[in-house]
């Protein structure tokens, strides 16, 4: 069982990955989130999963008081995950919460939303990538033209059939949110 999330301490955010074995529960060591321009940032990750090649961890993170940028650590050798560069739709506000490996951990699926300056509404966000590199954002519908479109959670089970769930601003509340995607 793995586990991901922050700690907090020394005026920084850290993330923090655990794994439970038959001893309890270990601290993965990791190395700090770098920001575009290399210097550190706070760390706010958000999904953990497993695969043949090891960890793929998803979230977001910033430096300073800017806005949030996705971040996607793909397997790296044994229990090590190395930070990739992944686009940000916007640049104010994106977040990923969910990751979800195929091709054996080769590549990966990322999902969450993005929140554009200039209507402070959430749009869904899809990100496809490999673990050397060269993600990008796959269109993904909004059902709510004025509302928030968030997903929360992704399952593949191959690179061309991919579920990812969250909740949409409805007439009458919060509404689910279910997407499959099915190739091209």
């Amino acid at each position: 069982m793995w586990a991901t999330g922050q700690f907090s301490g020394g005026g920084s955010d850290f993330q923090v990955v655990l794994h439970l074995t038959g001893k309890g529960w270990v601290i993965v060591h990791e190395s700090p989130v770098r920001a575009s321009g290399g210097g550190a940032a706070d760390a706010y990750p958000q999904a953990i999963a497993s695969s043949a090649d090891g960890l793929w961890v998803a979230g977001d993170y910033r430096s300073g008081h800017s806005g949030f940028s996705t971040l996607v650590e793909a397997p790296s050798g044994g229990l090590n995950v190395a930070e990739l560069t992944t686009p940000d739709p916007t640049l104010q506000d994106n977040y990923l919460q969910g990751i979800a490996p195929v091709n054996g951990g080769k590549d990966a699926w990322a999902v969450g939303d993005s929140v554009p300056p200039s209507t402070t509404n959430a749009n869904s966000l899809i990100e496809y990538g490999s673990a050397t590199g060269g993600w990008t954002v796959v269109p993904s519908p909004d059902p709510s033209t004025n509302g928030n479109n968030i997903l929360d959670g992704v399952m593949a089970f191959s690179s061309t059939n991919v579920w990812a769930v969250g909740e949409w601003d409805g007439q009458g509340g919060m509404k689910t949110l279910i997407m499959h995607y099915a190739g091209s």
